[in-house]
């Protein structure tokens, strides 16, 4: 019988507050699990107790020997004042690996982790990325049988994460039971399995196709701005997906005017959410409803307009442009963060910003709020240089959401307001949050907050760093839903985002790459033409292997793999072994492309 590690029917309280309740987890040698939830789901408890770190109040913990365990914590994991070869010397010294037996050990986990050419530099100097894939290297180098991972992407980068999930499918490769939580829904596809977690249960388990197939009720999707007729008093609870809505009925029946819509893991997760906290046809509180007329009674400002959104978007480009760079460049000494950027903000559009950590769209975001000069070109806001008097004209929302952690939601609320010189009550959705302390509350409510006292003064432009980082899939919908129906008010939206699977939320993306703007379009456009191999097999794991072994960069999506390689070569490659496989071309990922785009590790064609 196969050994397999995992949590059976446990509990865990701190005090009143429930972390686990019932919960149940199997990792199996050469799988990969995926734990799936927001802020305060309960992850890093299930982990922690996997791990023997917190003692269970009920239930059973089934783990290999502390020497066989891999762990990395969500923060830290790492000594900033050792260089990268001293934390695996001194991690291969706690785990007392016998050197002369390992003598190369720790060349062989550089090279794995993709860092031997920083072995020397001290770990506080590295990315964010290359941090995390260090705190993996760390947890490797006693050559664990359980290896567990808790948020090991929270932050990081695209690229970043690709490098940390290849790195993981190829312990699973070779025999390893990996174990790793997230926030981001796209990535709990290259799970075996996913437990989605909420409130410390499970309320959505089994493979990601399984996940995909379970959900409940119907799902429909309507053109954004549309009002389908029967949406009922109810009013069913929709999200936004690109240029439709997504729309669930827990019953059979779907709304005149709404199209039967195919779900995938994204709506798979949020139907599974909206269910765990009672919805049935109530309206829910925060998610977006049907109605223009709705978005006006939840939206301070002025009546949008009652031409369909989709048509009006048509006209971007004769709109008043809110934010500009022109030619923008930003120097640090001989360090060219930002060269020759050109940019455009329109009213009532979404610009998604995207790019590696280091690309340059922290500055470029600071330049165009006048938090920084340029040093050659200009920035523009409003139509003139940013000012104070133009910065009133817009809400800024940055990554560590702006607020004070010990004020609370009323004050916090009152301390905004006040500073713009304005009377208006608190936002009706976070009354019942007004007498807490911003830090008491979810990481979910936390950002709902910041966007709704960032949109308190009515502004006209909304910039918005990470809106949505380590938020659940239906908090993380809320709040596109917000950004929607701001962008409805004719409201225009600056946005940067790591989740590429949200950047198709956008109505148009600039792409950055050492601080130079390298692609600009719609998603539609920039995906257009570019495919990629998928190849399915029984044995993904040898394919894998030689895949990578050949310098492809190869990606484990549940039962398949992902290839951005020519499906010849690749076929090629397989054909030096007795695996049955069978590959084909399927059109890319906006992801895929991304990668594709500011990268340059293997061959493409």
């Amino acid at each position: 019988m196969e050994e397999s590690w995992g949590l059976q029917s446990t509990s865990l309280s701190f005090g009143q507050n429930v972390a686990l309740s019932d919960f149940s987890l199997q990792a199996l040698p050469g799988t990969v699990t995926v734990v799936l939830g927001g802020d305060g789901a309960g992850k890093t408890s299930a982990l922690r107790s996997l791990v023997g770190l917190v003692p269970l109040d009920r239930g059973k913990a089934v783990r290999p020997p502390k020497a066989a365990i891999g762990y990395v914590p969500a923060i830290g994991g790492v000594y900033p004042d050792l260089t990268v070869s001293e934390n695996l010397e001194f991690s291969m010294t706690a785990y007392k690996v016998d050197l002369p037996q390992f003598g190369d050990r720790i060349a062989v986990i550089l090279n794995r982790i993709g860092l031997s050419g920083v072995s020397t530099r001290l770990a506080g100097q590295l990315s964010g990325g290359m941090k995390r894939k260090l705190a993996v290297g760390v947890a490797l180098v006693h050559r664990p049988s359980l290896l567990v991972l808790d948020e090991p992407t929270t932050g990081v980068d695209p690229l970043s994460r690709f490098e940390l999930w290849r790195l993981l499918a190829a312990e699973a490769a070779s025999g390893v039971a990996v174990v790793v939580s997230t926030t981001y829904v796209n990535e709990a596809m290259h799970g075996s399995r996913v437990h989605l977690i909420h409130r410390g249960r499970t309320i959505l388990t089994g493979s990601p196709a399984e996940v995909i197939t379970s959900i409940a009720g119907r799902l429909g999707e309507v053109p954004a701005g549309s009002v389908p007729d029967g949406a009922g008093e109810g009013r069913l609870p929709t999200w936004p997906r690109g240029k439709v809505w997504s729309v669930w009925s827990p019953s059979d029946l779907l709304p005149v005017g709404s199209e039967p819509r195919e779900p995938d893991l994204y709506d798979s997760t949020i139907v599974a959410e909206l269910v765990a906290e009672g919805v049935d046809n109530d309206r829910t509180g925060g998610t977006s409803t049907l109605t223009l007329e709705d978005w006006v009674e939840e939206l301070p400002g002025p009546r949008p307009s009652r031409e369909p959104v989709s048509e009006r978007r048509k006209t971007f480009g004769g709109e008043p442009i809110l934010a500009e760079a022109v030619s923008l460049t930003v120097r640090f000494g001989a360090t060219v963060a930002v060269s020759g950027a050109v940019l455009t903000v329109r009213r009532g559009e979404i610009v998604g910003l995207l790019g590696a950590n280091g690309a340059g769209k922290t500055t470029l975001l600071h330049a165009l709020l006048g938090l920084i000069g340029p040093s050659e070109g200009s920035a523009r806001l409003f139509g003139s240089a940013p000012s104070p008097t133009a910065r009133r004209r817009l809400g800024y929302v940055p990554q560590t959401m702006g607020l004070y952690s010990d004020m609370t939601v009323q004050e916090n609320w009152d301390f905004t307001t006040s500073a713009f010189r304005i009377v208006r009550k608190l936002d009706a959705e976070l009354t019942r949050y007004a007498g807490q302390p911003v830090g008491d509350l979810p990481l979910g409510i936390q950002r709902k907050g910041a966007f709704a006292i960032a949109f308190s003064h009515r502004p006209e432009l909304l910039i918005l760093d990470e809106p949505t980082s380590g938020v659940s899939p239906l908090g993380a919908a809320r709040l596109w839903g917000d950004i929607k129906k701001a962008a409805a008010e004719a409201v225009g939206v600056l946005v940067t985002t790591h989740n590429m699977e949200e950047a198709e939320q956008c109505d148009r993306l600039v792409i950055m790459a050492d601080g130079i703007i390298v692609v600009e379009g719609t998603a539609e456009a920039i995906t257009r033409g570019h495919q990629v191999t998928e190849v399915n097999t029984l044995q993904w794991e040898e394919a894998f292997t030689l895949l990578t072994e050949a310098g492809y960069p190869a990606q484990v999506q549940g039962a398949t793999i992902r290839v951005a390689g020519a499906e010849d070569k690749v076929k090629a490659i397989l054909a030096n072994s007795p695996l049955a496989t069978q590959t084909r071309r399927v059109a890319a990922s906006l992801e895929e492309v991304f990668l594709e785009t500011i990268r340059a590790d293997g061959p493409r064609g």
